[in-house]
């Protein structure tokens, strides 16, 4: 069951969804949320089981949250909550999974001939 659990998150057929309801769900609470999307990165990449997305994982979340940290300072936008030089301690493990959802939204798209991406039929 937990290998079954492990490959469905690892597909990304779970995790998007449990990412993005979590963090619509627990922004107010970011100690929570940091840990919630711990265990969810833990779960993806033990599932994914693959050196080259955790080292996606790890250049898009440190580089994703050190451009946030530059916009925000020069006042492009602000986070309502932010903890740690104006973001919240949460977004560097987002802007990972995000990076590992496109990766995996690629890899699907590529895999399939262009007939069966159309949008009718």
């Amino acid at each position: 069951m937990a290998e079954r659990l492990l490959g469905l998150a690892a597909r990304g057929r779970v995790f998007g969804l449990v990412a993005l309801i979590s963090v619509c769900s627990f922004w107010r609470r970011p100690i929570l949320l940091t840990a919630i999307l711990s265990v969810l990165s833990c779960v993806v990449l033990l599932g994914r089981r693959n050196r080259q997305d955790s080292k996606i994982f790890l250049t898009c979340g440190v580089l994703g949250a050190i451009a946030e940290v530059f916009v925000v300072a020069f006042g492009a936008w602000s986070y309502s909550a932010p903890q740690v030089l104006g973001i919240p301690y949460w977004l560097p493990l987002i802007w990972g999974l995000s990076a590992l959802f496109i990766r995996n939204l690629e890899q699907r798209l590529a895999a399939k001939p262009d007939s069966s991406l159309s949008v009718v039929g």
